[in-house]
């Protein structure tokens, strides 16, 4: 059976990651590998400090899914990749790099990976995990204090100024090209994820049964003659 690739995307703060983590638990780590676009920001290390601090970092630009759409191709072909690591609070990829092995599922998660055709092309399940817009703010303010170490008044005008103009432009409408939307305000459920995955891989699996079924035969039919009438066995 074809590796299975899931796609997870929504607003920061959504709990896509949530999702896509209990996605990786339900179906074990001997089968599913997890990649998120966060690790392909681009390489911004020729730039000062100051020059970096200005990229808009939730702009579709600002992603390097060319590579991202390559290692997939890779791994779907079997081939193992060596994931790039980022630092954010340098705005920095850094020397060291993750081998990552095939497997049969790989779950695609961050906010603009249903944007670029280069991507979308390659899904097998496409999913938007959405959540009011409040919910999202409170979340991501408490992962880029305790995660990220970064201040308040910092985070809130970021958001302002780039992460709620770039949604609206970019990652809102990417939800009309999901098979499912996950609203994760009150709870983060995954039945009808697992659901639609499950039957995805049952149907595969009947396909790649019947590629080795024997071909259908009728047996010949012979003319038996007594008398004036004519039998078939």
């Amino acid at each position: 059976m074809k590796t299975m690739l899931i796609a997870v995307a929504g607003a920061s703060g959504s709990g896509k990651t949530t999702i896509a983590r209990k996605l990786h638990q339900h179906y074990g780590e001997d089968q599913c590998l997890t990649l998120s676009s966060d690790n392909y920001y681009n390489d911004l290390r020729h730039l000062s400090q100051a020059e970096r601090d200005a990229i808009n970092f939730d702009h579709p630009d600002s992603i390097d899914f060319e590579l991202l759409a390559q290692h997939i191709q890779l791994l779907k072909q079997g081939e193992s990749i060596d994931m790039p690591t980022y630092d954010f609070a340098t705005h920095a990829r850094q020397e060291q790099t993750v081998r990552v092995s095939p497997k049969s599922m790989i779950i695609i998660e961050g906010i603009l990976i249903l944007h670029p055709a280069c991507l979308t092309r390659l899904y097998d399940t496409k999913v938007f995990v959405d959540a009011d817009t409040d919910v999202c703010l409170v979340r991501r303010l408490r992962r880029d204090i305790t995660e990220r170490g970064r201040d308040m008044e910092d985070i809130l005008t970021q958001y302002m100024q780039h992460v709620k103009p770039m949604f609206d432009a970019f990652v809102e409408p990417c939800k009309a090209s999901a098979e499912l939307v996950i609203n994760t305000t009150r709870t983060c459920d995954i039945t009808p994820l697992i659901a639609n995955i499950d039957n995805k891989i049952q149907a595969a699996r009947r396909v790649d049964l019947s590629m080795f079924a024997p071909p259908h035969t009728t047996t010949p039919q012979t003319e038996l003659y007594q008398g004036n009438y004519t039998y078939w066995s």
